[in-house]
């Protein structure tokens, strides 16, 4: 690891490095530096896995946090600095590190100061006689960002209280969350190097001027603050309360849909199943986003309205990416205009506002036809609210499995796509034509997807391309064979397509269409037999479809 280059004057620096080096320990880890433990009174080096890097570090016995023994980074110069190695810990699995410190608050903070941690950094300083505590965003190039904390200072500007610090390392999301005093402070924080996958190395760097006081060092997989089966972060009480999922990792979710994610809600204390916690008509979200107080009711809030068009320019924006919506009108065709959909805190882009509807298939469902050719018959489903009644504009997503099949709205549409959305009829049904491709044999499967927010629900149809085919011109008469899956065309002559003559040798069912002249509009036939036929278009019957 990378250490820095030039001294830290008046702060502490913590640092979570991520190296391929040898590693020693593994979760779970306690150091409370207490004899019980086997640490002796004096220098922390090779105690117990803790290496001291430079300066002098020592266990002493007196006003410890816990126990009757801490250690103390002693002021030194060059500054004096500990670490332990890891056992690679992290990967698929969330870690946290969890300590208390007394820390010396510096008058400025100098990014130059610290050299490529590749980490979680935390950062101490003098802030208006306060001690801030810092952190360091990891987003690209990076910035330090304050946690808005403020902690009482002594005459050194040493920390008058034990602060507990206890990080959340996420090395799937590349993320990390800090929590003070028990107390969530800033969340989804960038790792400095996206490339680590795993925790290697704890590093705490003490102060040239005051002695670092540090105690109670734990690495644990599980949350050392509250109950929290799917280590997301949020206390198990909070998301029972609120009705979240104790089982699955739902931070990033925004059930209440106020903008705010169900991290965000916890870490503002919000009311994640409530988009208006404190109920002034204002959402969390907006509140947030306005700087005010989401949980203290004030009517006197506004909402900047630049363009004048009853909508809030941050709910524009938030929902649509401009300002130039109006609120009587209705883009996600609910019945619900723009200024409804702000009143009730709902999507304006979401027809079924967080609520799955009922999706079946009507028909069409098992259909064969020949290569490039559209399917005979639509592909159609119904779409109803949890009473069975209909719903009319509700969006269905109809898309392919094959990249050579694509979806249109009717066989004349020039609109043609392996993914396409269409809305319902008055009846509440949604229909699609697809065109095959030019692949025999190919089986397809086409979806339809209805969504809403983070839910979603689908029907598939399946459909297959013929593997062999024939097709005649037919005057007055002719004949033509079933062969294979075959669907056996008959282009004919006469008015509006009159069907002269046919003849069909085999059994089963043959499915085919006429091109109806001079109209050129397609119309459906099923032509049915039993055993061997004859040449004599006498003997067998054409029903329209």
């Amino acid at each position: 690891m990378r250490r820095l280059q030039r001294w830290l004057f008046g702060y502490f620096i913590i640092s979570f490095g991520f190296h391929f080096l040898s590693a020693q320990i593994t979760p779970p880890f306690i150091a409370d530096f207490e004899s019980s433990e086997d640490y002796n009174l004096g220098d922390l080096d090779t105690q117990n896995g803790w290496v001291r890097n430079q300066g002098q570090v020592t266990i002493i016995s007196g006003p410890a946090f816990s126990g009757d023994n801490f250690t103390s980074l002693i002021a030194n110069s060059p500054f004096s600095q500990i670490s332990i190695l890891l056992n690679e810990v992290g990967g698929d699995e969330i870690v946290f590190v969890d300590f208390y410190l007394k820390p010396k608050a510096g008058d400025s903070l100098n990014i130059e100061e610290v050299v490529d941690s590749e980490g979680a950094l935390i950062s101490f300083v003098n802030v208006d006689s306060k001690g801030e505590v810092y952190v360091f965003n990891g987003d690209g190039v990076g910035d330090w960002l304050a946690s808005n904390t403020n902690n009482s200072l002594t005459t050194d500007d040493i920390s008058q209280n034990w602060l507990r610090l206890t990080v959340r390392h996420d090395f799937n999301e590349k993320i990390w969350d800090l929590s003070i005093d028990g107390t969530l402070q800033t969340i989804n924080l960038g790792l400095i190097d996206d490339a680590v996958t795993y925790l290697n190395e704890f590093v705490l760097m003490g102060d040239r001027i005051a002695d670092v006081n540090f105690d109670l060092f734990s690495l644990t997989t599980t949350n050392p603050l509250f109950i929290d089966a799917d280590n997301d972060g949020i206390d198990d009480t909070y998301e029972n309360v609120y009705g979240l999922n104790i089982s699955l990792n739902d931070r990033d979710l925004d059930p209440d849909g106020d903008g705010l994610s169900n991290i965000e809600e916890f870490l503002y204390n919000t009311f994640a199943d409530d988009p208006d916690s404190d109920e002034d008509n204002v959402s969390d979200g907006d509140e947030i986003k306005l700087n005010t107080d989401p949980l203290q009711y004030d009517s006197a809030i506004t909402l900047s309205d630049s363009d004048f068009d009853g909508l809030p320019d941050d709910w524009e924006l938030q929902f649509f990416g401009n300002l130039n919506e109006e609120g009587n009108e209705d883009p996600d065709v609910d019945g619900i205009s723009n200024s409804g959909e702000f009143n009730d805190n709902s999507d304006p882009t979401d027809y079924y506002n967080g609520v799955l509807p009922a999706l079946s298939i009507s028909r069409g469902d098992s259909q064969t036809s020949d290569p490039d050719t559209y399917l005979i018959n639509p592909l159609v489903v119904s779409v109803s609210d949890a009473g069975g009644n209909p719903l009319v504009n509700a969006p269905v997503e109809f898309s392919v499995t094959s990249m050579n099949a694509q979806v249109a709205e009717d066989v004349q549409s020039t609109r043609l796509s392996t993914t396409l959305t269409l809305q319902s009829d008055t009846q509440g049904e949604v229909s699609a034509f697809v065109l095959l491709g030019s692949n025999e044999g190919e089986n397809v499967q086409i979806s339809a997807t209805v969504s809403t927010g983070t839910q979603s629900s689908n029907v598939i149809f399946d459909a297959a391309v013929a593997d062999d085919s024939y097709s005649s011109d037919i005057t007055s008469q002719g004949a033509v064979t079933n062969t294979g899956n075959a669907i056996i065309h008959a282009v004919v002559s006469g008015e509006q397509g009159e069907l002269k003559s046919v003849a069909v040798s085999g059994k089963g069912k043959v499915e085919f269409d006429v091109l109806h002249e001079p109209a050129n509009t397609i119309a459906f036939y099923s032509f049915v037999f039993t055993s061997s036929v004859s040449e004599n278009p006498a003997d067998h019957t054409i029903r329209s479809m």
